[in-house]
């Protein structure tokens, strides 16, 4: 009896070292570099954004000694309302007076103001450390439900806590940590609610998803998708049918609620009933003026590890090059939008969107074959997502291989077996894959959020798939 006791609570204490060991590797790895905050950064963006919502300014980027300072919609309200949580962590840092503040956010121009200042800032990183802890917990509850095995738990667990760029992005306050979280408890409540048709859990999950909406805008339009796919999610359930329809619409209704206040807000101030403005398509479709030579030299630019000046010379002039003036990004994310504002001076920033996203819209339908040749290149760029396991070229193609073919199969196999609560954990992050592979420039930091979910299929087809096939054919040789 006592030998049984003891078996049964080994896994649990395996599982509590495992823990402790991830919040080490978080805590300790997350820490304020020189360069986390410089001057019209996003950081610095939602910084100013969090400040004004503590001193109870409303959501502005605008920082004025005047009142009422003029509201903005150019970001999502999300990651900011999250950061204002630092604040009552830390009453040094909501206490601390605004140009004491201003020297954080404006690091780059006074170094030795920033060195005396920059450990205000550490209470950002505690939040971080406890956003990419929950998504670490969420994951390893998801697959021990799934797999029903406590190793592969521990193992989606060391993976996402050891994660190099995951912990690099959470240093540097971006939007993505926090979305990352919610993309991970949306999923996870998904799975929840597909596999036991609760509409309480349906409910929170509509109510988690719409956050992060709320905190990533590009998830507003997977509910169209959801909607349009619903009569074929429903009908492939293989029970409940009646509970899954009521819970998904539930589900969907409370999802797009969150965002419609929002959006409600916005059509209050700017006219204009949407989340946020936004010039991402404006970069999408500068790249089609990629030359045949920039489309092969694309390939080169954009595979990790290799050492682009044995290829390209003229780096610095390179069209690719982000820092470049007449580069590819800076034209569409400047120079379009400054001409805009140049031709319509009176223009709020949705009007300037709606003119600039229209602009690249032409610029899209007047090449067509060239814009559907240019995803290739896109979804080579992003489809490395995955560069900490492996440092070469081959090690890095091999596991970007291995995990989309684990995330792609583990939907197709779902798919066939009627797993319809799979679904509800995988299809998000990959739509967030597909999305910015066709409509953005697809940087590396924009498909981080998806890597803890692609563990969590990697791991679930191993423990589920692979490992039992292997034990079944060694018992068969053996016998």
């Amino acid at each position: 009896m006592s030998q049984n006791r003891k078996f049964s609570f080994l896994p649990y204490a395996i599982t509590a070292v495992v823990f402790a060991y991830c919040g080490y590797s978080i805590f300790s790895s997350l820490q304020i570099e020189d360069d986390t905050v410089k001057k019209g950064s996003d950081t610095s963006q939602y910084l100013r954004f969090s400040r004004n919502l503590i001193d109870g300014k409303g959501f502005s980027s605008v920082w004025s000694d005047l009142e009422p300072i003029k509201p903005t919609a150019h970001r999502e309200p999300g990651w900011p309302t999250i950061m204002t949580i630092a604040y009552w962590l830390s009453p040094q840092l909501r206490s601390l007076p605004l140009p004491q503040f201003r020297s954080l956010v404006y690091s780059d121009e006074g170094a030795a103001t920033w060195e005396e200042n920059k450990h205000y800032l550490q209470p950002f990183l505690v939040l971080n450390g406890s956003l990419l802890l929950l998504t670490v917990i969420i994951c390893a509850a998801v697959v021990k439900a799934e797999t029903k095995k406590f190793w592969a738990a521990w193992l989606v667990m060391i993976l996402i806590a050891s994660h190099s760029s995951l912990l690099a992005n959470g240093s540097r306050l971006l939007v993505e940590t926090s979305y990352m979280s919610l993309l991970g408890l949306s999923s996870a409540l998904g799975y929840a609610a597909a596999k036991s048709r609760n509409y309480a859990i349906f409910a929170a999950t509509g109510l988690s998803f719409g956050a992060l909406i709320l905190t990533r805008a590009t998830f507003l339009y997977m509910l169209p998708l959801a909607l349009l796919a619903s009569p074929l999610i429903i009908w492939r359930a293989s029970s409940q049918r009646r509970q899954l329809a009521l819970g998904y619409y539930l589900m969907l209704g409370l999802a797009f609620a969150l965002p419609a206040l929002w959006m409600y807000r916005n059509q209050q101030l700017f006219g204009y009933f949407d989340l946020r403005s936004s010039n991402v398509l404006a970069v999408r479709a500068s790249y089609l003026e990629m030359t045949p030579s920039e489309y092969k030299q694309s390939f080169i630019h954009w595979t990790p590890v290799i050492d682009e000046e044995d290829w390209l010379p003229d780096i610095e002039n390179s069209r690719f090059n982000r820092r470049n003036p007449n580069g590819f990004y800076r034209v569409g994310k400047d120079l379009r939008v400054d001409s805009v504002r140049q031709r319509y001076p009176d223009a709020n920033e949705f009007e300037i969107s709606e003119i600039v996203t229209g602009e690249a819209l032409r610029d899209i339908f007047s090449q067509p074959f060239w814009y559907t040749a240019s995803l290739i290149p896109f979804t080579y760029k992003g489809f490395f997502v995955d560069r900490w396991i492996s440092k070469s070229l081959v090690g890095i193609l091999i596991v970007n291989l291995v995990e989309h073919f684990a995330l792609l199969g583990l939907i197709y196999i779902s798919w066939r077996r009627r797993k319809i609560e799979i679904l509800f954990l995988l299809l998000p992050a990959t739509f967030l894959l597909a999305f910015h592979a066709v409509f953005t420039h697809n940087i590396g930091r924009f498909n981080f959020p998806a890597i803890p979910i692609i563990y969590c299929a990697t791991v679930i087809g191993l423990g589920n798939e692979v490992v039992p096939r292997i034990a079944s054919v060694v018992k068969r040789k053996s016998t």
